[in-house]
């Protein structure tokens, strides 16, 4: 998994490879990350639920979009994509910025 997570986020991750898997991608992108965060009880959770965002539509939601992006079948299990790599980095930027502080 990726180093340096929280236990929740090592949960969300979790679940967003799981959701990346069962949608047959080859990355892990940020909707898979999305519904990893709304699938998870904490503060990424809560400030989800408050902008209206619940986690069984939004998964009907980003299957949707996400299964009119990819198409075919995955052997593998799906990795980090460009885009999540990206934020991840900059994520860790941020943490390490805010404990120096």
């Amino acid at each position: 998994m990726i180093e340096g997570l929280s236990a929740r986020g090592q949960c969300a991750m979790s679940h967003a490879t799981t959701m990346a898997t069962e949608l047959g991608h080859p990355a892990i992108e940020s909707e898979h990350v999305l519904l990893g965060i709304a699938f998870v009880a904490g503060p990424g959770q809560s400030i989800l639920r408050s902008m209206g965002l619940e986690y069984d539509p939004l998964e009907v939601r980003v299957r949707s979009r996400l299964c009119a992006r990819h198409l075919g079948d995955v052997e593998r299990e799906p990795i980090p994509g460009a885009q999540l790599r990206r934020i991840m980095k900059y994520a860790k930027t941020e943490a390490a910025d805010s404990d120096s502080r």
